[in-house]
C-alpha cells in the first residue's frame, strides 16, 4: 500500500492487524503499570504522569502541524518530500522553545510533579515525542496503518525494558521519564525507513497548503491535549498526586476499549481524504467503521459494571481501591469517545479543520466548567462525569455535521444494538460467576474475563449476520 492507492485501503484487514499490535501494547502497558504503580506508590507514580501530561499538553503545535501534514500527504497530488521537510523545520523550532520554557518554569515543574530534574526530563520527553508522533502519522497517510501500530508496539517493548531497568536501579519517576524518552527516540528511524523519502526544503506553496489546514488543527490540538489531560491535571492541582495516580491507573485499564477506533480512525482519515480529493464516495467505509469502532468499548463497560473493584484491586492492590468508581465512568466515556472519534476523523478527511476546532473548543469549555464544579460537589468521580457530558456534546455536534455533509452515512448502525445485547448477556453470566467465585489472583480473574469474552463473541456471531460475514472475510484474508 502506498499513498497513491491509499483510497483503496482495506481498512478491515488493517484494523485487525493493528489491533493485534495494540493488544500487545496493552499487555506490556498493563504489566508495566502494575509493577511501577506498586514500586513507586501513588505519589511518585502520579508525578511521572503529571510530567507526561504537561509534555502532551504543550505538544500542541506539533500535533496540529502533523495532522495537517498527514491530510496533505494523503491527497492525490502533493509534494511529499517538502511536507516531510516542513515538519522537520517545525520540530527544530519547537525544541528551542521547549528549552527556554523549561529553564524559565523549572521550579514550577519540580514542585508540581515532585520529580527531581523535571526541567531536563521535560525537554528530553518533548524532543522525543515531537519527532516520533508526526512521522507515525505520515506512515498512515501512506497506507501503513498496521505498520505504524507495530512500530509503536516495538517502542512499548523497549519502553518497558528501559523503565524497569532504571526503576530497579533506584531512579524512580525520573527513570520512567528517561526510559520513555529513549525508547521513543529509537523508534523514529524505523518510521523514516518505511517512508522511503528524503526531506526537502519546502516551497512557499507547500507551506501555504499545510498552513491552511494547520492554522485550525494546531488550535484544535491545544483543546484536544488540554481536554485529554484535564482530568488528571485538575486532580493534581485540587486533590493531589495520589488522586492523579488513581485516575491514571483506572485510565490504563480502560484503554483497550479504544484500540479498534484508534486504528480504524487513523486509516479512515487518510482513506476519506484521498477519496474526497478525487471526488469519490466514502459513505460505506465510514458507516462500516462506525459499526465496529465500539466493538470492544461496549462489552468492557458492561464488564466493568460487575468487575470494577476486582479488576482494580487485583491489578494494583488495595491501595488503589478508590480507582474502581473512576474505572466505570471512564469505560462509559470510552463508548462515546470511540464513536465521536470516527466522526471527527471523517470531518478531518473532508477538509473541515475549522469546524473541528470550534467543536473541540466548545467541548473543552464545557469539560472545564462542569468537571471542576462536580469535583467540588461529589469528589474525583465528578471529574469523570464532567468528561462524559462534554464528550456526549462532541458526539451530538459531530454526528449532526457529518449527517449534513454526507447524508448517506449511517450514524447509528444496527450492529451497535447487537453489541449492547451481547454485552448484557455476557455481563449477566460474568456477574453470576463472580458472585460464586473467590477472585484472589490474576489466574481466576483472567479466566472469568476470558469466559466473558467468549460469551460476547459467540452471542454476537449468533445475533448479527453482518458480523458473521466480517469474521469469515477476516479468516479468509489471513488464511491466504
Amino acid at each position: 500500500m502506498t499513498e497513491d492507492n491509499v483510497g483503496e485501503l482495506d481498512l478491515s484487514v488493517e484494523v485487525v492487524k493493528g489491533s493485534a499490535a495494540k493488544f500487545t501494547q496493552a499487555i506490556l502497558g498493563f504489566a508495566g503499570t502494575i509493577i511501577f504503580a506498586r514500586a513507586l506508590g501513588p505519589a511518585s507514580f502520579g508525578g511521572f504522569y503529571l510530567l507526561m501530561s504537561l509534555v502532551r499538553v504543550l505538544d500542541w503545535p506539533t500535533q496540529g502541524w502533523a495532522s495537517a501534514g498527514k491530510k496533505r500527504y494523503s491527497e492525490k497530488s502533493s509534494v511529499k518530500n517538502e511536507i516531510v521537510g516542513a515538519q522537520l523545520l517545525v520540530n527544530l523550532a519547537l525544541i528551542s522553545i521547549a528549552v527556554v520554557t523549561a529553564s524559565v518554569a523549572g521550579d514550577f515543574l519540580v514542585s508540581y510533579t515532585g520529580v527531581q530534574n523535571a526541567p531536563i526530563l521535560f525537554v528530553l520527553m518533548f524532543a522525543a515525542l515531537i519527532f516520533f508522533y508526526p512521522f507515525q502519522k505520515l506512515l498512515t497517510a501512506k497506507g501503513y496503518v498496521s505498520l505504524q501500530a507495530w512500530n509503536d508496539t516495538l517502542r512499548s517493548v523497549t519502553t518497558f525494558g528501559f523503565q524497569l531497568a532504571l526503576v530497579l536501579v533506584g531512579w524512580g519517576a525520573a527513570g520512567m521519564s528517561v526510559g520513555w524518552a529513549l525508547s521513543t527516540a529509537l523508534a523514529v528511524p524505523i518510521s523514516f525507513y518505511y517512508l522511503k523519502i528524503w526531506p526537502a526544503l519546502p516551497s512557499v506553496s507547500t507551506l501555504r497548503s499545510v498552513w491552511s489546514f494547520a492554522r485550525y488543527s494546531m488550535v484544535t490540538s491545544i483543546f484536544s491535549m488540554a481536554y485529554g489531560r484535564y482530568d488528571v491535571l485538575l486532580l493534581g492541582f485540587v486533590v493531589g498526586t495520589a488522586a492523579s495516580g488513581y485516575y491514571e491507573a483506572a485510565l490504563k485499564l480502560s484503554v483497550p476499549a479504544t484500540f479498534v477506533s484508534t486504528i480504524a480512525g487513523s486509516g479512515l482519515m487518510a482513506k476519506v481524504s484521498n477519496r474526497f480529493s478525487k471526488g469519490e464516495s466514502f459513505h460505506r467505509t465510514v458507516s462500516r467503521t462506525l459499526s465496529y469502532s465500539s466493538i470492544l468499548a461496549i462489552p468492557m463497560f458492561f464488564g466493568g459494571l460487575v468487575l470494577s473493584k476486582q479488576l482494580v484491586v487485583t491489578a494494583y492492590g488495595q491501595e488503589y481501591r478508590s480507582a474502581a468508581a473512576l474505572l466505570v465512568g471512564l469505560l462509559f466515556y470510552q463508548i462515546v469517545r470511540t464513536q465521536s472519534k470516527i466522526l471527527v476523523r471523517t470531518l478531518s478527511g473532508m477538509d473541515k479543520p475549522r469546524l473541528i476546532m470550534w467543536v473541540s473548543a466548545t467541548t473543552l469549555g464545557l469539560n472545564v466548567i462542569v468537571g471542576y464544579a462536580l469535583l467540588l460537589e461529589i469528589g474525583p468521580v465528578g471529574v469523570v462525569v464532567g468528561t462524559i457530558i462534554a464528550e456526549l456534546l462532541r458526539y451530538v455536534v459531530t454526528a449532526y455535521y457529518v449527517h449534513q455533509l454526507a447524508p448517506d452515512i449511517t450514524i447509528l448502525p444496527s450492529l451497535l444494538r447487537y453489541q449492547a445485547v451481547a454485552s448484557g448477556l455476557m455481563a449477566a453470566v460474568v456477574y453470576f460467576v463472580a458472585q460464586s467465585t473467590s477472585i484472589n489472583s490474576f489466574l481466576v480473574l483472567g479466566t472469568i474475563v476470558g469466559l466473558g469474552g467468549i460469551i460476547y463473541f459467540a452471542a454476537l456471531v449468533l445475533l448479527s449476520e453482518n458480523f458473521r460475514y466480517i469474521c469469515q472475510r477476516m479468516f479468509s484474508n489471513f488464511a491466504r
